[in-house]
């Protein structure tokens, strides 16, 4: 069921005779300056999880009130209009806070004329939430930390091991993250940031990681090649292979593919074979089109499988998840064994292997 809104909620939990607990009721008053129109959106909660609630509410005389229910802080992205995740707006302006089940004041200036390139609101008041003051200090350290953002959350997580932001962090940058120190960093959060949502999925992504190691066995799937035909992980049984995730859009995954087609060149009559999952789900043209351009026609192109809906992200059927990888272009070598030789390979890595396998 597509959620369009706490009213909806409502009335669905009034059907079955539940009510939401007082304790968990969030208020939030907004006094907004220079706002131009007569209604003001939500985005409630994380759309990569798939399941953000979307709504509304009036604009008077530059304030707003929103209400509703969350079992703990939450993300909320609040905007000029209706946010859609399956058509991107360039034009979209807002602001992105944390709230908690409080009564919180929020007082902001919409974006003056000389700000209109800008698309979101970066100065903001909001009493009320402590999770939004931890979000602030975070944001602070990743502007400090610039290229060394990894060691931010990690940093993060060790000095504020309470903090919803703290777990939601090395939730979003796990990716970017060593198993071993995220292992550590998870350790290091307190049983409550443990018991947050995100800190419950960095379990699950932990748990998952520990299978996507060398010696560990590929994951099995199945999905419709480029060309239209069933391709299946067990067909490359008996076979070393070369997992690449990558985008059309990506610039690093574009650039190391003349040097992937090199390998091929000097290992496929051995029995070396290249997988290439692409982000391209949502633009299929455009993935086939650089599949042409760079000339990779001989290696076998699937999709991600990640499915994007007006109201979220549909990961039923997402490989990046299968093989715990979010970061673009990542690779892994998989063995005549069927399984893992390498995780998360640089190109250095790659070669000296490939070399060790083929002899030459």
């Amino acid at each position: 069921m597509k959620k369009k809104g706490l009213v909806a909620i409502i009335a669905a939990l009034a059907l079955c005779g539940c009510t939401q607990k007082a304790e968990n009721e969030f208020v939030l008053k907004g006094n907004i300056s220079n706002y131009p129109n007569e209604k003001i959106y939500f985005m409630l909660g994380d759309a990569m999880g798939g399941n953000p609630v979307l709504d509304s509410a009036d604009v008077t005389d530059g304030k707003f009130e929103y209400r509703g229910f969350v079992d703990e802080p939450q993300r909320l992205s609040i905007t000029d209009r209706v946010v859609s995740m399956s058509k991107y707006d360039p034009n979209i302006k807002g602001i992105s806070i944390y709230i908690e089940p409080k009564i919180m004041n929020l007082s902001m200036e919409w974006f003056a004329p000389q700000e209109n390139m800008q698309n979101t609101i970066k100065e903001y008041t909001l009493e009320g939430s402590s999770t939004d003051a931890e979000g602030k200090i975070f944001n602070k350290m990743m502007e400090a930390a610039k290229a060394d953002f990894a060691d931010s959350v990690l940093a993060f997580a060790h000095k504020y091991p309470n903090s919803y932001v703290a777990a939601q962090m090395l939730e979003t940058y796990e990716g970017s993250i060593s198993l071993e120190k995220l292992k550590k960093s998870y350790e290091a959060l307190s049983e409550v940031a443990k018991g947050y949502t995100p800190g419950k999925n960095v379990a699950q992504v932990i748990e998952k990681r520990e299978s996507i190691v060398p010696g560990k066995p590929v994951p099995q799937f199945s999905r419709t090649d480029i060309n239209g035909n069933t391709f299946s992980m067990s067909d490359l049984e008996g076979k070393v292979v070369l997992i690449d995730f990558w985008a059309s859009w990506c610039k690093p995954c574009r650039a190391s593919m003349p040097h992937i087609k090199e390998l091929y060149k000097k290992y496929s009559k051995k029995g070396f074979e290249v997988l290439c999952i692409a982000d391209n789900d949502n633009d299929e043209q455009t993935w086939k089109k650089a599949v042409e351009v760079d000339g990779t026609e001989d290696f076998i192109h699937i999709l991600r499988g990640l499915k994007v809906t007006d109201y979220g992200f549909d990961r039923s059927n997402d490989l990046s998840d299968l093989f715990t990888t979010h970061v673009l272009p990542t690779k892994f070598l998989v063995g005549a064994d069927g399984n893992f030789v390498l995780t998360f390979a640089s190109d250095e890595e790659l070669d000296a292997k490939l070399k060790e396998l083929f002899g030459f």
